[in-house]
């Protein structure tokens, strides 16, 4: 049965704030149903929004504004990526560090689902869209 303790998301934190920092992006981490770990991006150097739209374009997939759920499989996919160069890199890496320890036992043929914890990453949100902070220059 996945779960995630505050004190496993804070140890977790710990590890992926010099990527925030080496990337300049600003974000913060939550727990939510004590099975998912999520990672809040508020505002970055890089268009995340931006870049995911190039490819949505691409491949006439819906195109976002302000907010976008990013599922492990737009950074994983290797035929159709959803994100390139430093932002497929930084989040790669997010993912990477956020899963650390986590395991992934699911048969979904057999509708049976057995994870450490889930993670997802949030760029923006519902109520106040993704900020990109260009670099002044």
């Amino acid at each position: 049965m996945a779960y995630m303790s505050q004190e496993k998301k804070k140890s977790i934190h710990e590890k992926i704030k010099p990527l925030l920092k080496e990337y300049g992006v600003k974000a913060t981490m939550s727990v939510e149903h004590s099975s998912t770990l999520n990672l809040n991006i508020k505002s970055a150097k890089i268009d995340f929004i931006e870049n995911y739209n190039e490819q949505a374009k691409r491949h006439d997939f819906r195109i976002r504004e302000g907010y976008l759920q990013v599922h492990q499989s737009f950074v994983t996919e290797k035929v159709r990526p959803w994100f390139t160069g430093a932002a497929l890199e930084f989040l790669q890496k997010a993912i990477a560090i956020m899963n650390e320890g986590n395991h992934d036992r699911s048969d979904s043929q057999s509708d049976y689902y057995d994870v450490g914890w889930y993670s997802y990453i949030n760029i923006g949100s519902w109520e106040r869209g993704f900020i990109f902070e260009a670099a002044n220059e």
